[in-house]
C-alpha cells in the first residue's frame, strides 16, 4: 500500500498517522483490493482531521465496496438495513430507492455525547428534491430531549433538535431542493445550538432539556413512519462540538479532494 503525502489543502506535512494507515488497511481488507494511492491519501487526511473529535463516523465515499464504506473511522461498525451493494457507488450511498425501511443503524448511542458539547450530522451528496413525505436524515428518538433532523415535505420545512425540549423549524426561502452539504446539529452551549443546512448555519435559542438517549439511526425514524426517499449521503458523524463554519469548510474541502482523486 502506497500513500501520498497531503500538504497544502489540510495543513499536514508529515503524512498520514499510524491510526489512519490502519483504517485504510481495514477498508482495503473489506474491499478485497487496495485503494488507489491518491484516494487512500485523501481519505487518510480526512481521518486525521475528524477522529480527534471522537464519537462515531463513517465515510461513505472512496471505498470500492459497501463493506469498505461501512468500515468506520471511529466508533462501532454500523449495520445497513435493506441496503444492497448496488446502492453504493464510490461517491455516495443511496438510501430509500427500494424500501422505506432502508437505513443505517449506527450502533452508536447518544449517551456517549456531551450534553452541551456535541455534533450530529449527515452530508447530502446529491441535491434532494422537495418531496411530499417527511425525510428523516437521522434520529435517536423523535421526542423532547432527543436528537434528530428531518424535513416535512408538506411545507419543505426542516426540523432540528439537540437534547432540547423544543425543536427548531426553518424554511429556506427561494430554495427548490435541499442542496448538497451538511445537515444536522452542533452544540457547545446550554442555551442554544447551531442548526446546519447545506452550509447555512442558524444559531437558535433552544435550551437543553432532560436528555433522551438512544441508538442513532441514519435515514429512518424508529417507528418507520418517516424515512428517506432516494437520498444520497456520503458521511455521518457524531462527536464533540466543532466550530460550525470550520466544520462545513473542512468537510467540503475533504470531500472535494476525495472526489478529485477517484478515477
Amino acid at each position: 500500500m502506497t500513500l501520498l503525502i497531503v500538504v497544502d489543502s489540510f495543513k499536514r506535512s508529515t503524512g498520514p498517522s499510524p491510526e489512519a494507515l490502519a483504517w485504510i488497511a481495514a477498508v482495503e481488507a473489506a474491499d478485497g483490493q487496495a485503494l488507489e494511492p491518491a484516494v487512500a491519501a485523501a481519505m487518510a487526511a480526512f481521518f486525521d482531521w475528524r477522529v480527534p473529535y471522537g464519537g462515531a463516523c463513517c465515510l461513505l465515499k472512496g471505498a470500492r465496496t459497501l463493506a469498505g464504506a461501512l468500515t468506520p473511522l471511529i466508533g462501532p461498525a454500523p449495520t445497513a438495513v435493506d441496503v444492497s451493494g448496488g446502492d453504493y457507488t464510490r461517491y455516495n450511498l443511496e438510501l430509500g430507492p427500494d424500501t422505506i425501511a432502508s437505513r443505517i443503524e449506527t450502533g452508536f448511542n447518544t449517551s456517549n455525547l456531551g450534553l452541551t458539547d456535541h455534533h450530529v450530522v449527515v452530508r447530502i451528496a446529491v441535491a434532494l428534491p422537495f418531496q411530499p413525505n417527511a425525510i428523516a436524515l437521522f434520529e435517536a428518538e423523535r421526542t423532547a430531549g432527543s436528537i434528530y433532523t428531518y424535513s416535512r415535505g408538506s411545507d419543505n420545512a426542516m426540523y432540528w433538535a439537540s437534547f432540547s425540549s423544543q425543536k427548531f423549524t426553518s424554511v429556506q426561502g427561494g430554495w427548490t431542493d435541499y442542496p448538497v452539504g451538511l445537515y444536522g446539529v452542533n452544540r457547545n452551549s446550554s442555551t442554544e445550538f447551531d442548526a446546519l443546512m447545506a452550509g447555512v448555519v442558524t444559531t437558535e435559542g433552544r435550551a437543553v432539556g432532560t436528555r433522551v438517549d438512544a441508538e442513532l439511526w441514519i435515514g429512518d425514524r424508529k417507528n418507520l413512519q418517516n424515512h428517506v426517499e432516494d437520498t444520497h449521503i456520503d458521511l455521518y458523524s457524531a462527536g464533540a462540538y466543532i466550530d460550525s463554519a470550520e466544520f462545513a469548510s473542512q468537510v467540503e474541502a475533504h470531500m472535494a479532494a476525495i472526489e478529485a482523486a477517484l478515477p
